[in-house]
């Protein structure tokens, strides 16, 4: 249900379920309550953020921490992390709204009618203390829907593996990240991780790499029986590279745009495919489906380390 629900968000609303995922990590949550689902509305949300006070949404965010204890170790960088029963309903109540609306798109808005929605729900009654009714988020203006592929060009699309869909939608998810990575400066990046010996910089600097050479693999996947190659991006090139001296912002815009090229060539894969052996160093080799899965996963554990507070 919600990744052909997720398929109808606008890039706003999917970035909203990043910084959803974002937060219930944080807090060492097991899952995406819609409390999260609430402070990422505030990270995202414009409009919303014009109607509270920076007071007052420090005050509920305040409120939901004081409401959940704090991980012992660390936080939660799972790809997988589920979506709660009452988040899905709160999901399942903002396509409700959107289509109640006549509106095809489900945008920032619907989800915080979704949460007013919710009966019993924190997340709903914060926001309604805060003053917010269902009535002045449905006045404000009609989403504006992303734009429909070109009908010229949809007979050069190979159709893609319905079985990555899932993947697709974790590499978009994380994708997201880049609005809370631009926040950044350059003091953000250089800034040394905890459970590895490298700053922002060179972590960043490192999924650099790994997706240069991924993309290698996934073209060399569509057009070669099989694949072997030499091993992974190698430790040392992060500081043979000197990633540390590299502006912040503009390797952020790099590892966006390689994973956005990426994203592009996983649409095209056709299902027959996802079965091509890849072998990646002593490895034993695996389906692409596979190698993709494992990239995915990499990126997350290292984006969830960049993105923790330190």
């Amino acid at each position: 249900m919600v990744v052909s629900m997720f398929e109808r968000f606008t890039e706003p609303a999917r970035r909203v379920i990043f910084f959803a995922r974002y937060e219930a990590s944080t807090l060492g949550s097991g899952a995406i309550e819609p409390v999260h689902l609430l402070l990422a509305l505030f990270r995202e949300d414009q409009i919303l953020r014009t109607r509270l006070t920076s007071h007052t949404i420090e005050a509920i965010r305040r409120r939901i921490e004081e409401t959940t204890p704090r991980p012992e170790h660390g936080i939660s960088t799972s790809v997988d992390l589920p979506v709660s029963k009452e988040t899905q309903r709160a999901l399942a109540l903002a396509m409700e709204e959107a289509d109640s609306l006549n509106e095809r798109f489900i945008d920032s808005r619907h989800l915080g009618l979704g949460l007013l929605g919710l009966k019993d729900s924190l997340a709903g009654e914060l926001l309604r203390q805060a003053g917010i009714t269902p009535d002045s988020l449905r006045s404000r203006a009609s989403v504006r829907p992303r734009p429909e592929p070109r009908e010229e060009k949809a007979e050069t699309v190979v159709p893609g593996a319905s079985s990555l869909a899932k993947l697709i939608v974790s590499l978009e998810t994380l994708i997201g990240s880049e609005q809370l990575l631009d926040a950044g400066d350059e003091e953000f990046g250089s800034k040394r991780l905890k459970r590895i010996s490298w700053s922002r910089k060179e972590a960043l600097g490192h999924l650099i790499d790994y997706a240069i050479v991924h993309h290698t693999w996934v073209a060399r996947a569509l057009t070669e029986p099989k694949v072997s190659a030499t091993g992974y991006p190698d430790d040392s090139w992060v500081s043979a590279q000197q990633y540390n001296s590299y502006p912040w912002l503009e390797l952020v815009n790099l590892w966006v745009t390689l994973n956005r090229l990426i994203l592009h060539v996983w649409h095209r894969i056709p299902e027959g495919r996802t079965h091509v052996l890849c072998r990646i160093g002593i490895e034993d080799a695996v389906p692409l489906s596979a190698l993709l899965e494992k990239y995915v996963q990499h990126c997350d554990d290292i984006m969830g380390q960049i993105l923790a507070r330190l």
